[in-house]
């Protein structure tokens, strides 16, 4: 099964955003339309500002992703 990990960056400087790293990132591995990423410590993203989203996808497939 694959798997899809995220990071979030400033929009501006394109970094990655600290706590927001693909380091961070908790994999998903699920069969499902409908999930949540999460990112170590339990975060969820709730963006207050612009930012840039990059994924990394592994034998997988991403079909659309939306802020929630």
């Amino acid at each position: 099964m694959g798997s899809l990990t995220a990071e979030l960056l400033d929009s501006k400087t394109k970094d990655p955003i600290p706590g927001f790293t693909l380091n961070d990132s908790v994999p998903l591995a699920t069969d499902t339309y409908a999930d949540e990423m999460r990112w170590k410590g339990g975060k969820v993203a709730m963006p207050t500002a612009s930012v840039r989203v990059r994924f990394v996808v592994l034998r997988a497939r991403l079909y659309s992703f939306d802020w929630v």
